[in-house]
């Protein structure tokens, strides 16, 4: 009898913070109060976990898909109560450094356990399931996929192997990371598949691009 190879295996980790005020999307606080933005914030988590939890349930012929959410601080402090993890979702804690050293440590821990990791962030309503499923369809064929965001960063970045000089000496939260990551890619012969631009909610001019269907935060 043949044997039925596996389907690859593809992790999406969200990494997301606790949304407490006053330590969650400070740069919104002068327009919206440390509370609104924090409850804004909490929205997006919410959101982000129940796209991945959609997504997860999507069925796939290629790949198998799943999630896992990477906490800061540990996901046993009370700054999570009240946020509701989905019960398939696997969670770690991040570790201590910057965004780089954060994501770094995920990706290589990722990568030991599947054939491709997509990272993101909670801060992008715009990522859907089916831009999950677009970047873990896309792995298939590429060594990288990216979705930019129009700040010049990126809003999703998926790899099916580690490249260390992404991660390190980027200028994180400046216009310069897409356009360094995509250099980084190309200098080290990994084919990239990319889609267009979407709308990260950082500052205040950046609350027009949230769905309209959120009149409020709570």
């Amino acid at each position: 009898m043949t044997e039925v190879a596996p389907l690859p295996r593809v992790v999406v980790q969200l990494f997301a913070k606790a949304p407490v005020a006053g330590r969650v999307k400070t740069r919104l606080i002068p327009a919206l109060g440390a509370e609104a933005a924090a409850a804004l914030a909490a929205r997006m988590l919410a959101n982000s976990l129940a796209v991945c939890q959609q997504a997860m349930a999507q069925s796939a012929a290629q790949y198998t898909l799943a999630a896992e959410l990477w906490a800061a601080p540990n996901i046993d402090s009370a700054d999570w109560l009240g946020v509701d993890v989905p019960a398939e979702m696997a969670v770690f804690s991040q570790c201590e450094g910057n965004l780089g050293a954060r994501m770094a440590t995920g990706v290589r821990y990722g990568l030991e356990r599947s054939d491709g990791v997509i990272l993101i962030g909670s801060d992008c309503p715009e990522i859907s399931a089916a831009s999950l499923h677009w970047a873990a369809q896309g792995l298939l064929s590429h060594d990288s996929v990216m979705i930019p965001s129009v700040d010049g960063g990126y809003a999703l970045l998926g790899l099916r192997c580690y490249l260390p000089s992404l991660f390190s000496d980027m200028p994180w939260s400046t216009a310069r990371v897409a356009s360094l990551t995509r250099q980084r890619l190309d200098n080290s012969a990994m084919r990239l598949l990319e889609r267009p631009a979407v709308h990260d909610i950082d500052e205040a001019a950046d609350l027009v691009h949230l769905p309209s269907a959120w009149t409020e935060y709570e």
